[in-house]
């Protein structure tokens, strides 16, 4: 409500003072109700609260102080319960084997938003330092960890000690920090729904902690709309209430891959609409947890989709609701070059404009 509206409604309006007052505190509530979680929210705060004592003060000689009064608490109630902070795109990746993104964000001038890094229950304590370094660096750190035990044993329990002690030790660590059991599991063993058992089983040891985001990763090649229903999104799905936070999928552009053989351009807006869409229907966040361009696509008939594809790929993630971009900036178990070699194609052109324009929001 405006002050003007506010004005509209009273009933003495010929007591001038009354009525700057009035208008004086609805100024003040309405900019406090859209005030960030900040210091200044906390003045507006205070300015209620003596707006509050003011209006009690005058007792009787107000018209309308009741429904002030119970407006004022109805704000006072709004802002104490906070407005949610806006999300903000993550654009980074991943860097060889776990490598230093120094040099690329040298270039950038900014630091990447998100990086992607992967260890196995066994480098705990160097996947904790990482995280440390990254977010000291103004980076989230967006972590893989395999389990070094089959999922039907972590499904069973072996493995809390350990995954407790892991949350404890990254929520230790203060920023926020996004975490993944295993990801890619399609075909890693027969039954995937011990998997399935395994991530809610493990997610709430995360999830008990505010800082830490629990998500899974997926191929996303075996989540699109049309494939089978073995590694559908429905099947491995947790489901609604298992706490996951968001969802990763490793999909990439196609066209080059598997040494050359594939010579058809992925249609991966079209999968990325669909990804967002299943994910608003199960209220989670979703983006690109690894994705990447061949060098053969940039000399290739599809040349001219190649020169804006990363811009075009970050629009279609962000039109569809998705919160993070990736880039596979390495080349281990890869079947074509996903890597960024500077002045081999416009790569790292594309990847470095993007990364500025991300940290702009």
């Amino acid at each position: 409500m405006s002050a003007a509206d506010f004005l509209d409604g009273l009933d003495d309006a010929g007591r001038e003072a009354q009525v700057r007052f009035a208008a004086e505190w609805l100024d003040d509530a309405c900019a406090a109700a859209v005030a960030p979680v900040t210091a200044e929210r906390d003045a507006a705060l205070v300015r209620a609260d003596a707006a509050e004592a003011r209006i009690v003060a005058l007792q009787g000689d107000l018209v309308g102080k009741d429904e002030i009064i119970a407006q004022l608490h109805a704000r006072i109630a709004e802002l104490e319960a906070g407005e949610p902070e806006p999300v903000r795109f993550l654009f980074g990746g991943a860097t060889g084997g776990n490598g230093d993104p120094s040099l690329i964000e040298a270039k950038a001038g900014v630091p990447l938003g998100v990086r992607r890094t992967y260890f196995d229950y066994g480098k705990i304590t160097q996947a904790v330092t990482m995280c440390r370094d990254d977010i000291a660096a103004g980076r989230v750190p967006y972590v893989s960890f395999k389990v070094n035990t089959s999922w039907t044993n972590a499904a069973a329990g072996a493995v809390d000690a350990v995954t407790a002690d892991l949350a404890a030790r990254l929520a230790a660590l203060g920023g926020r920090i996004m975490v993944s059991i295993h990801h890619e599991p399609e075909g890693d063993e027969p039954d995937i729904q011990k998997w399935v058992q395994m991530q809610r089983r493990l997610a709430p040891f995360f999830t008990a902690h505010a800082n830490l985001e629990f998500g899974i990763t997926l191929t996303g090649y075996h989540q699109r709309e049309d494939s089978p229903a073995t590694y559908s999104l429905d099947t491995l799905w947790p489901g609604d209430d298992a706490g996951i936070d968001f969802i990763g999928f490793d999909a990439y552009q196609l066209f080059g891959s598997q040494a050359g053989s594939v010579k058809s351009w992925t249609d991966l807006p079209k999968h990325i609409e669909w990804y967002g869409r299943w994910c608003r229907a199960h209220n989670v966040a979703w983006g690109l947890a690894e994705t990447g361009i061949s060098d053969d696509a940039f000399t290739s008939q599809f040349a001219s989709r190649a020169e804006t594809w990363i811009a075009d790929t970050v629009e279609a993630i962000r039109a569809n609701g998705g919160t993070h971009f990736c880039y596979f900036n390495s080349g281990l178990n890869s079947t074509t070059t996903w890597v960024i070699t500077p002045g081999k194609t416009s790569k790292e052109a594309q990847y470095l404009a993007a990364l500025r324009e991300s940290r702009e929001d």
